[in-house]
């Protein structure tokens, strides 16, 4: 949900009244109350106000009657507004050249963005090309005229609110002379190592400068790479882009860049990290009394698909009639009754995919004991 807003959680009830029911959120009972709103009758509810970071978490109905109960379980998490990680920069160019602006979002689908050029947005145009694409936005001009001048916005959007990254293009009336002596190419900029999760979009960047005509190519493992389904090759405005739509645990590794001109050859080495998962929330010490339900919860982020473990020492853990095994969202549960002293110790959830893996660890403990 968006934060600030409410939600309700709803259940149908079937059976014998009257009803006896209670909410809990993350195990605590929950009052009715300016933040809480309690309905009862055929049909029970829960709404929950103005919500926080505060009121993230599991939340549990419990219904009784004179023969019996049964309960029932939902999350509640909140949708992330957009934000830039990667800005559009400022660009110069010359009467017919291209300019490019590019960025990447990251943020809760789904994401729209818009452009605006000195604080009009800019319409349909057959002289300006964009695209959206795996969180990347693009505005290229192929041709640049004078008019395209000007300050440029690009505004990112989904439900939960928006952010804005500014720059300027400039557009020379007349082609500025080159270069006078030829001069072999250099590499300006270039990062040394990228990190990025399995399954995510990631670009190498390398900016070089020289005497044109430069050609550029990255190679792996002794391959030229080419544009294809799996890598976008790009070479604009003396900027060079590899950019990989999904990763992979073999896209990472070193790569090598290599600029070259008619009078020169330069080369760099960059190197890509396909990281593994990682808890964002890990599971923590806790004490029931015997004879209650624990549930021990976590959350974790990384690439689908995400494989889960539970242990207790060492030894697995089984969805059965004892425990109850539930993965949604990223988050994992553990559920079962506190019933003997053999089901207190250390619990540990072990999170994978195909980049790695995590474990973190808990201990319970009941009340009263020793």
């Amino acid at each position: 949900v968006v934060k600030g807003s409410t939600v309700a959680f709803d259940c149908k009830l079937a059976g014998s009244a009257p009803f006896s029911v209670t909410w809990f959120k993350d195990q605590k009972p929950i009052k009715s109350s300016q933040k809480f709103l309690i309905v009862d009758g055929e049909k029970v509810g829960l709404k929950v106000q103005d919500c926080r970071e505060e009121d993230v978490g599991a939340y549990r109905c419990v219904v009784t009657n004179e023969v019996g109960s049964c309960e029932s379980f939902a999350s509640l998490s909140l949708k992330v507004p957009p934000i830039f990680v990667k800005k559009i920069e400022n660009v110069s160019t010359v009467v017919g050249d291209v300019a490019v602006f590019s960025c990447l979002v990251d943020g809760s689908p789904p994401l729209s963005v818009q452009w605006q050029k000195d604080e009009n947005w800019i319409s349909e145009d057959p002289k300006i090309q964009r695209t959206f694409e795996n969180n990347q936005a693009f505005l290229r001009i192929p041709a640049c005229e004078a008019t395209h001048g000007g300050r440029y916005t690009c505004q990112a959007v989904n439900e939960a609110g928006q952010d804005k990254c500014v720059a300027t293009l400039i557009v020379q009336g007349t082609p500025v002379p080159r270069f006078n002596v030829a001069e072999p190419p250099t590499i300006k900029q270039k990062p040394e190592l990228v990190k990025v999760t399995r399954g995510d979009p990631v670009s190498l960047e390398c900016k070089v400068a020289g005497t044109p005509q430069i050609n550029v190519r990255w190679v792996k493992d002794g391959k030229e790479l080419e544009s294809s389904r799996k890598h976008h090759l790009q070479y604009e405005n003396q900027l060079s882009s590899l950019n990989i739509a999904a990763s992979e645990l073999q896209d990472g590794g070193e790569y090598l860049f290599e600029a070259r001109n008619a009078v020169g050859t330069c080369s760099c080495k960059v190197t890509l990290e396909v990281i593994p998962p990682t808890f964002i929330r890990k599971l923590t010490d806790i004490q029931a009394l015997m004879g209650s339900l624990v549930t021990l919860e976590c959350k974790a982020a990384g690439s689908q698909p995400l494989s889960v473990q539970w242990s207790k020492g060492k030894e697995n853990i089984s969805s059965s009639s004892k425990y109850k095994l539930l993965h949604a969202d990223n988050t994992m549960s553990l559920e079962f009754k506190l019933s003997q002293s053999s089901d207190t110790g250390e619990y540990s959830c072990k999170v994978s995919n195909s980049a790695g893996s995590c474990v973190c660890s808990g201990v319970l403990t009941a009340k009263g004991q020793l």
